[in-house]
Formats: C-alpha cells, structure tokens, sequence
C-alpha cells in the first residue's frame, strides 16, 4: 500500500526540481508547439522540435502588417507595425553586429503600460547618425493576463533593420510617386524597377495613396490600397519612407485615423529634414477635408500655422546650410488646387534671395506630368493623353515645380553641384523619359529632354 505514496512524492520531488530550476520570465525563449491555449505554467515550456515551434496566441510579436519606418533623421526614427490584437508592445534594439545589449522601449500612455491598440509606433531617439540597427518586437497581452495568470513577455524571434540618415552622404537618390488611388499592388513595384529606382536610398508617396476616402475600415484601406506593398517592396530592405498626405486620405469619417499608422513625435503632418546638402520640408496641405464647413475652417488655419512655421524655419542653420531646398506636399502651389495654397504661402515662398529661396516644389493631385520653371507662367507638359493645366498663372514663383503623373514614377539625384530629376513614362514596355531636367544651387533650371512648352490658352 506504500507504492502508491512513494510514486506520488516522487513526482512532487520532480516538480519541485523544475520549478526550481525554470529560467526567469525574460529569459525565456517563447517557442511553442501549438495554439491552444495552455494553462499559463505551460506557457514557458519551449518546444524540442524546432519544425513544430508555432508562436502562442498570447504571442503578439509577429506584426499582421509591417513593420515600416517615417520620421528619418540623423539620431531618430519611428518604427511602426499592426498586431494581431491590442496588447502591451514594445521594441529592443541595438547596432547591427554588435554584440551589446538591447535598449529596450515599452508603448506607454500617460507614464503607464498601453494595453488598448493593436497599432503600435515608437520614436526611437538618441541614436547615432549613418548608423545600421537591428531590432526585434516585444509583446505582453494586457494587464488583466499579467496580474492574475502571468503570461510572461514575449520576445520575438524575427530581427528588422533601419539606418539612421547621414548628414554627410553628398550623392544619394530619391524615388517618389503619387496618386497611387489603390493601385500599389499592381503599379509600385514596376514603377520602381523601371525607373531604375531599386537602388534609391529614400522613397516618397505625394498623397491620394488610398482608393477612395476613409470613409469605413481606415486600415483596411490604408494596408490594402498602399502600406502592404510598401512594406514588402522598401521597408523590408530597412528603407525609410515619406507618406505625404492627400485629399483623400482627408475625407471620410475615419480619416482621423491617419495619424494613427503614419505619427509624428509632435503630432504633427508637417516636418524637415535634412540630408547632406539638401533640406527637405513636407508639408500638409490636401485641398480639402471633405467639404464640411467646419473643417475647412480648421484647414485653413492649419495652412497658415505651417506658413508661420515655415517662415521660422527660414531663419533656422538648417535652413542656411542647405545647398539646395525641397518642398514637398500633395497639392501643388500654382499648377492646380492650390488657390488658397498660393494665397497662404505666397509671402514665405516667394523670395529670390540666395538664403531665402527654395529650388523644387513637388507634388502631385493633377493627375499628369507637368512642369513651371522658376519666373515663368509657360507650362511643360510631355503627355500625349492629358494637356490640360491651369490658367491664369504668374511669373512670381522664383522656384520650378513638377506635378507627377497618377501612378508615375521620378527619381531625384542629389549632389552637392545640382538635383537631377527624371520622370518615366513606365507602363510602356519601353519606358521613356517625359521630363528631365537639373536645378542648380542659383535656382536656374537646364532641361535635359526636350518638352513642349505652353501658354495660355490651353491646347485643345
């Protein structure tokens, strides 16, 4: 009658033994061998077969969508990515091939741990310049789990990558398209690959990336219609991005919900940066908020408190320094939709000065490809199916400004003599060039293609 009591000691002894020698939360590895939901002591017991290691359902550090990658700087990025479910997320990393430990990063909400989303960025800071870094995903599922059943953090397994900008790269090129409307899936990756663009250090979207308007299911729209394939294409590679706002990731009734998958430090739609001898400035200004009378009065003064900030930043050493200045926004300043754009930032953009110019405007929303140069009211338009532009322009603009076509593909080259943009013409199995051109640091422009030249009125 003793077996029975020295078998069940036995495995008590046993249990004990493992207990106490189990590894602490933090140290375990997190690889297991189904989804079921095992009782949280099970939770720990990593798998012995690394062709059944299947992440847990608690385990949220394998991203739905992303990661990508806004905000470049010298010393600062954000990384950004959606999960299968809210929980508790954060990010480790350190320099790539370095064997240092990880700087660990939590989501926090007003100095507490942010359980509520499942869209997760963080504003990584203090980083060195022209500098890879590796990172990798934490996650924890909420604070009920934690307090009362003891998940552990979970730590994932896969590594990202990002470079920090570098404020003495002299040559680098840049891609950009615009007025993509949905059709990343089938446009993006061509337009690139055929504007021998594969190898550009940054890429920029001008706006109007989604289908529609957000008017329902804002990530759906926004992962589907664009930050997929953008993920896929660049971020994958570590490449930084710069999503310009449209019109019409501003109407709908979701379209607060923008900031949330594309968030500044400050809040912010408008920003610059520099790199080596450029300085670019974005800015937010999409034509309109859907009509409602409210929003276009917060639209307004929205566009006159980036007027007042661009003014500021005029006299900045950024600013100074710069060889050459870029602006950047989905609506162009006098070549369709900017009326009230013009209006607003005429006293801030209309200066010849050698400290006080900027070189290139681009944007997008036209719909065709089209350019001003700097003092001219003549448009250059190379698109034998849309040769409509605006009328009624001035010679008061000292800068040039490129409109790209819907779904185009430009590649600007920066070098401390001049920028070079060329815009493809990508769709034939050929592609040609429709425009070419150079901006010296005095703001003169010297076309390297030959593009018709209009004045009003409009050809028919």
């Amino acid at each position: 009658m003793k077996t029975p009591i020295y078998i069940a000691l036995s495995f008590l002894a046993l249990a004990a033994v493992c207990a106490a020698e189990e590894k602490p939360a933090e140290q375990q590895d997190f690889k297991f061998d189904t989804y079921t939901e095992y009782r949280p002591s099970l939770n720990r017991i990593p798998s012995d077969d690394p062709g059944m290691e299947c992440p847990n359902t608690r385990d949220r550090t394998l991203p739905m969508h992303g990661p990508w990658h806004t905000n470049p700087g010298f010393d600062s990025i954000t990384i950004s990515y959606v999960a299968a479910g809210p929980s508790l997320a954060g990010v480790e990393y350190r320099i790539r091939g370095t064997t240092n430990g990880f700087k660990r990063v939590w989501g926090t909400i007003y100095g507490a741990a942010d359980y509520h989303s499942h869209v997760h960025s963080f504003h990584l800071k203090n980083l060195e310049p022209a500098t890879e870094y590796e990172y990798r995903f934490l996650s924890a599922l909420n604070s009920y789990e934690l307090a009362k059943l003891w998940c552990g953090i979970f730590t994932g397994k896969e590594l990202y990558s990002f470079k920090t900008l570098d404020p003495e790269l002299k040559n680098y090129k840049v891609f950009l398209t615009a007025d993509t409307h949905g059709s990343s899936r089938v446009w993006l990756e061509p337009s690139i690959e055929r504007s021998n663009a594969r190898d550009a250090d940054l890429f920029v979207q001008l706006g109007d990336q989604i289908e529609d308007t957000m008017a329902n299911d804002a990530e759906n729209l926004i992962m589907g219609s664009f930050l997929d394939e953008c993920c896929r294409l660049y971020a994958s590679r570590g490449k930084a991005a710069i999503f310009v706002r449209g019109n019409h990731e501003c109407q709908g009734i979701q379209a607060w919900k923008y900031g949330t998958y594309f968030p500044r430090p400050d809040g912010k739609g408008y920003f610059s940066f520099s790199q080596g001898p450029a300085l670019f400035v974005v800015l937010d200004a999409p034509a309109n908020h859907g009509g409602m009378p409210i929003n276009e009065v917060i639209a307004g003064a929205y566009l006159a408190e980036q007027a007042a900030w661009l003014a500021d930043l005029k006299k900045t050493e950024a600013w100074r320094k710069a060889t050459f200045r870029i602006v950047m926004a989905h609506i162009p300043m006098t070549l369709g939709g900017g009326d009230r754009l013009a209006e607003i930032f005429r006293e801030v953009l209309v200066d010849k000065s050698k400290d006080g110019r900027i070189h290139l405007y681009l944007a997008g929303h036209m719909h065709v490809q089209m350019r001003r140069d700097p003092g001219t009211a003549a448009v250059k338009v190379n698109n034998p199916f849309r040769k409509s532009f605006p009328r009624h322009l001035t010679d008061e603009w000292p800068f040039a400004e490129v409109i790209e076509d819907m779904g185009g593909g430009m590649t600007l080259e920066v070098s401390p003599e001049k920028l070079t943009l060329k815009a493809y013409d990508w769709r034939r199995h050929e592609p040609r060039i429709m425009d070419a051109f150079e901006v010296y640091p005095d703001g003169h422009v010297k076309d390297l293609v030959e593009v018709p030249v209009y004045t009003e009125p409009n050809p028919k």
